[in-house]
């Protein structure tokens, strides 16, 4: 059975023009054809791209028409799992007899089924309605974390304006504003975000960034903000807060325009905005608690230097939805706040700018193995698996990246190795055989170095001769920058 299941996965996402097919599902009120096309499926609704799935490994990644990923789709023994965005399981699929069987996140329920009809594969629901099909009896899997979010994208919604952080030492923080209120308006004001609500975020921010630009230099204004209840899903159990007045000038605070929020979910959202409304308009506000100024020595700051960055206390919202009070990285440019994976790629390309700068010679032709695991290694490199392939010096045996003579030791470099099959036949001999001058420019190294050896190969048999085989490593050295490999 693992070898059937293996053999319909590998069908699903062969790139073949032998396998290319389509599939046309209808499930309740969203439609889609997909098409398997090179190397990625797309899916198509209403004539536009709703969406692609592509190959990682053992793994298989849905994204959007945005390029956003929706799921995944990964095998565990001899069943598939599907997961969404926030890598929670969604569903799974298995071969039941001469069937696929989907299920829920339970693992319990039917929720589907596939099955070859005559020369294509036939799609049906929990109940067994039919729901589309493939020209194809391969069986190709729904894309369900796709599904999932097309029908999502299907409910009719509203944004709602989120405080994301709050400057501690700034007038919004001393005015009573914290991280997870949603803006209503200003006092005075005969404009609301509920009069330009939307579910198009990108629109609606306009009209909301418009607002603000309009009272940014007005003296002593005065915000009304929604401030949720603890633990708050939906459901508006929380308070209408009247801040303390503002002065004219920037107020340090950042905003953000969503459809699901900590408090609030797509699906939600316009019940949810409506209760807040009621609220707004019953008049029955509160006035924003004392502002208790942090000490900022109290807070742990980060000891690391973050380029093109600088810390602020401020309180943000967190990826589980709830605000905190702490020193965070903030781009200088924009005076935005830093995710840990954006302060982590700061700091790894600082750590690359200071990276050595070597030049690497070998034999002509010679394949360059490096490791950031150790310096050390014996016998063929081919055959370590803690050095990896990096490339081939040319005709000259000099080491080249990217066009350049000059190679940047990746961060961890320990040692380089190399494999050489030395003989009297010239690399410009080599080059200028059909074989290496027909392959396309975008050939696949380790491919380009396979076929090479076997020109080199080719031709010192037709000189009479054979190919002497030579490898060795050597260490990384701190200060050296010129490597011979031989």
């Amino acid at each position: 059975m693992k070898k059937i299941l293996q053999v319909f996965v590998l069908l699903f996402l062969c790139t073949s023009p032998a396998f290319a097919w389509n599939m046309k599902i209808k499930i309740g009120a969203i439609s889609y054809e997909a098409k398997s096309d090179g190397g990625e499926i797309r899916y198509m609704s209403g004539g536009k791209i709703v969406g692609t799935a592509t190959k990682l490994g053992d793994k298989t990644i849905f994204r959007n028409s945005s390029g956003q990923e929706v799921g995944s789709l990964a095998p565990l023994g001899e069943t598939w799992y599907f997961k969404d965005a926030r890598g929670q399981e969604i569903g799974s699929a298995v071969r039941l007899g001469n069937d696929i069987v989907y299920r829920d996140a339970r693992g319990v329920m039917n929720a589907g089924s596939s099955s070859v009809s005559g020369w294509s594969t036939t799609y049906r629901d929990g109940q067994g309605a039919v729901i589309g099909e493939a020209d194809t009896t391969d069986m190709p899997l729904r894309p369900v974390p796709l599904e999932a979010w097309l029908i999502e994208q299907s409910i009719p919604s509203v944004c709602l304006t989120l405080i994301t952080n709050v400057i501690m030492d700034k007038p919004a923080a001393a005015a009573g504003l914290r991280a997870g209120d949603l803006l209503i308006g200003w006092e005075g004001r005969d404009w609301t975000v509920f009069d330009v609500q939307s579910a198009n975020p990108k629109n609606m921010l306009s009209k909301v960034a418009e607002e603000l630009r309009k009272t940014r230099d007005i003296q002593d204004q005065v915000m009304i903000v929604y401030r949720p209840a603890q633990g708050e899903n939906g459901m508006a159990k929380g308070t209408i807060m009247k801040l303390r007045p503002m002065p004219a000038g920037s107020k340090g605070y950042f905003y953000s325009i969503l459809e699901n929020g900590p408090t609030f979910i797509r699906r939600n959202s316009i019940n949810y905005s409506e209760q807040i409304k009621k609220l707004y308009l019953s008049g029955a506000f509160e006035n924003a608690p004392a502002f208790a100024a942090p000490d900022p020595a109290s807070y742990k700051k980060d000891p690391r230097d973050v380029p093109g960055a600088h810390q602020e206390l401020r309180d943000c919202i967190m990826n589980d939805g709830s605000s905190r009070i702490g020193w965070y990285w903030v781009r200088d440019k924009d005076g935005a706040t830093m995710s840990g994976r954006e302060i982590s790629a700061a700091l790894e390309k600082a750590a690359m700018e200071k990276q050595p700068r070597v030049t690497i010679t070998s034999y002509p032709g010679a394949k360059i193995f490096l490791s950031t695991v150790t310096a050390q290694g014996n016998g063929d490199p081919n055959l370590n698996s803690s050095y990896k392939f990096i490339g081939q010096a040319d005709e000259n045996g000099v080491f080249r990246w990217s066009g350049s003579e000059i190679y940047v030791l990746p961060l961890g470099s320990k040692g380089l190795a190399f494999y050489a099959s030395v003989s009297n036949v010239s690399m410009e001999a080599i080059n200028n055989h059909p074989m290496i001058t027909s392959l396309p420019p975008n050939t696949n190294p380790a491919v380009r170095s396979a076929m090479i050896n076997q020109v080199r190969t080719m031709l010192t048999a037709m000189s009479g001769g054979k190919p002497e085989i030579k490898f060795g490593y050597v260490p990384i050295e701190e200060g050296k920058d010129q490597y011979t490999l031989k």
